[in-house]
């Protein structure tokens, strides 16, 4: 299905225009000059805690206390903990093991989309080109310079579904049935908010007319019950999380953030390099003009009418609140999940890349007879790019390469394409000279809209104070009203946080958060505390914490940007341009609320992710644990269970007087009823595909 020639190509080209990355394995990549990426604040910390656990404790982490004062991690998806795949990067050092498993996706999902377009019975060199048009665009590496590296996994796998699908329609069969499920349950282990536009992608390509209605949602219907089944351990979890998270609080406006304006949309003939990754959309000249072409090409479109359709269908969706109703749909549950309307934009460059490589194919392996040549209908758009980017030039008085790059990739663009349908010169060369084109467009933007930090730098700033930081137990935690310490900076030196980072955080522990920081929460925010204006240097500037809460989360050190000293929290110290209040010796982590106790006989003899291990010499009260209770724990008194003090943000339990050996295990139903679940469906799902393999082999025997 793939002659060698392409298939090194493929790679070839592949490793050509990710050398940067190549070189930099153990860099943090941004988009643009931005200091933020979701890799480093959270992927990073989330797989250096799996990894952690397993050398030193020898355990799955279900529990992180990384941020937030602890939270579920086994019940949070972007955890990475059940996406077996992506522990590829656990079997390197970090972040270079991250690094490694996007580069190695990327080269499934590039391979997944020759694949597919060959399946629709696009020539070679079509489909080369699609793969590239989709997997190397300006939007794929735009959202990996925003860190969305579990989004990027489940979209690489999406083409391997759809070519199996295709395959199905091709030849119904028991393997062609199953194969397309565990691909989704793939698809939703790596990402569950992918899931609506991988289903918006699927249904174009189930259109069938040869297929009966009721064979087809049979189908429909096995794949996507084997998908939930092999993905059980993430949203079953979740459910629960999410009825206890401030996340369920959220509005339809709320959902909507980022949604399109036709300011952005703009942006589809020009590119950016600063700015949002949700809201890039430029695809590359080549695209735009095979596109539009293959809407003037009547006599050979129809098998691509249903692709327009879906670029179509995802513009409206990805323009959001600007689409009158919208929001409605967005309470559908499922949509729900999607909090970001521009999202759509990945399905509509999808179906501009298989657009193109048809229109590709079309024009180079048929002779397009028109009386009218098809070539004058791209002049609009050719001319609207180069008086717009001189009249840009002209008035900014700037020579911006988001205009100078447009001016020459349209006009070399439209000169290949005129060839291309005279075919004056052998086809495929122009082709593959179409593809060059490309490729150089896409490098270009790409390269300027990344930025790569080494990981060293980045983890080691502030080295004074993380020196300072690094020797406190762990049961001590600080608190950051400006984000001065990172989260990968706490995830490296182990520094458990009283805020955070996170779309997804207790809704009680939101409460508590708001009345001890004295700062609003007053709408959804990913960040706790919330910075209004994005810049957490200043944002928070005059809102005095509350000393007392923050010492029952047992925090140690407030550290902050700016300076504090009116809000009376102890001993101040500046450290490498910070401003570190001390808040004193007092150890809260462990108390007995109702009777005194001497602190010397509450003994901490083990902790770990799962489980914490206490001798006690009890006065006879309720104990407190400074640490966050939640469904799933579980506590023991002296080997026997018993109960936690229900509807209470600590863990809280009755003792009676005494020495007592205390055991707190989280031991979450949900996530042990996912996990058998997932593997059983596993299982089953690959021995089914074993046992249909080898009676086949028997049959080819015989």
């Amino acid at each position: 299905m793939i002659s060698k020639k392409y298939f090194y190509g493929l790679i070839l080209v592949f490793f050509f225009v990710n050398l940067k990355t190549i070189f930099n394995l153990n860099d943090f990549i941004y988009l643009g000059s931005t200091q933020y990426s979701d890799i480093p604040i959270t992927h990073y910390p989330n797989l250096l805690h799996i990894q952690n656990s397993l050398k030193l404790h020898h355990q799955i982490p279900l529990w992180s206390n990384l941020i937030f004062s602890g939270y579920p991690f086994s019940a949070n998806p972007l955890s990475g903990l059940w996406y077996f795949p992506g522990w590829i990067a656990l079997l390197l050092p970090l972040p270079a093991g991250i690094n490694v498993s996007l580069i190695l996706h990327l080269l499934i999902g590039l391979f997944g989309m020759f694949f597919f377009l060959r399946s629709l019975n696009i020539s070679e060199v079509a489909s080369f080109f699609g793969s590239f048009a989709m997997f190397f665009s300006a939007k794929i590496y735009a959202h990996i310079g925003a860190g969305h590296l579990s989004l990027i996994y489940a979209i690489c796998l999406t083409p391997w579904l759809l070519f199996f699908t295709i395959k199905y329609q091709l030849q119904d069969n028991l393997k062609y049935k199953i194969i397309p499920g565990l691909f989704w349950g793939l698809i939703f282990l790596s990402d569950l908010r992918w899931s609506i536009p991988t289903l918006f992608i699927w249904m174009i390509v189930l259109i069938n007319k040869e297929i009966k209605i009721k064979q087809l949602f049979k189908f429909i219907l096995v794949s996507l019950v084997i998908g939930l089944g092999c993905s059980a351990a993430v949203w079953l979890p979740l459910l629960q999380f999410l009825e206890l998270s401030s996340r369920a609080n959220i509005t339809p406006s709320e959902l909507m953030v980022f949604s399109m304006s036709l300011k952005e949309f703009i942006n589809l003939v020009f590119p950016i390099f600063e700015g949002s990754a949700e809201l890039r959309v430029y695809p590359g000249a080549a695209i735009i003009l095979l596109s539009v072409l293959g809407l003037t090409l009547t006599k050979e479109n129809r098998p691509i009418i249903k692709w327009y359709l879906l670029a179509l269908v995802s513009l409206i969706f990805a323009f959001g609140e600007n689409i009158p109703g919208m929001n409605l749909i967005y309470e559908i549950p499922g949509f729900s999940v999607m909090r970001v309307p521009s999202r759509f934009l990945f399905p509509f460059v999808f179906a501009l890349s298989v657009i193109s490589s048809f229109v590709l194919d079309t024009i180079i392996f048929k002779k397009i007879s028109y009386p009218f040549k098809r070539i004058f209908f791209l002049t609009p758009i050719y001319f609207f790019v180069i008086l717009f980017s001189i009249g840009s030039i002209f008035f900014t008085k700037t020579f911006s390469i988001n205009f100078l790059l447009p001016i020459f990739v349209f006009s070399g663009t439209l000169i290949l394409i005129q060839l291309l349908i005279e075919q004056r010169f052998r086809p495929v060369t122009i082709g593959l000279g179409l593809l060059v084109f490309l490729v150089v467009e896409l490098l270009i933007v790409n390269l300027l809209s990344l930025s790569y930090v080494s990981s060293l730098k980045a983890i080691n700033n502030n080295n004074d104070l993380l020196a300072k930081l690094t020797s406190l137990p762990s049961k001590f935690r600080i608190y950051t009203p400006s984000y001065s310490i990172s989260q990968e900076q706490g995830a490296f030196w182990s520094i458990n946080q009283v805020n955070g980072v996170d779309p997804l955080q207790i809704n009680a522990y939101v409460d508590f958060f708001e009345n001890m920081s004295g700062i609003p929460v007053e709408d959804y925010s990913v960040t706790l505390p919330p910075f209004k204006s994005g810049n957490p240097d200043v944002d928070n500037f005059g809102q005095c914490p509350d000393k007392d809460s923050l010492s029952v989360l047992n925090t140690k050190y407030v550290i902050s940007s700016y300076e504090m000293s009116k809000c009376n929290l102890g001993e101040e110290i500046k450290i490498s341009s910070l401003f570190v209040y001390d808040l004193g010796d007092h150890d809260n982590y462990l108390s007995f609320l109702n009777c005194q106790s001497d602190t010397d006989l509450l003994k901490l003899l083990k902790h770990t992710p799962n489980e914490i291990l206490l001798d006690i010499e009890s006065c006879g009260g309720l104990l407190r644990l400074s640490e966050i209770n939640y469904p799933g724990w579980n506590v023991y008194i002296d080997g026997v269970k018993d109960s936690l003090v229900a509807d209470s943000l600590f863990r809280e339990v009755y003792l009676s007087e005494g020495t007592h050996s205390v055991q707190f295990k989280f031991q979450p139903l949900f996530v042990f009823l996912g996990l058998g679940t997932q593997w059983i469906f596993w299982i089953l799902g690959i021995g089914i595909l074993f046992i249909y393999k080898s009676k086949k082999n028997e049959k080819i025997l015989v």
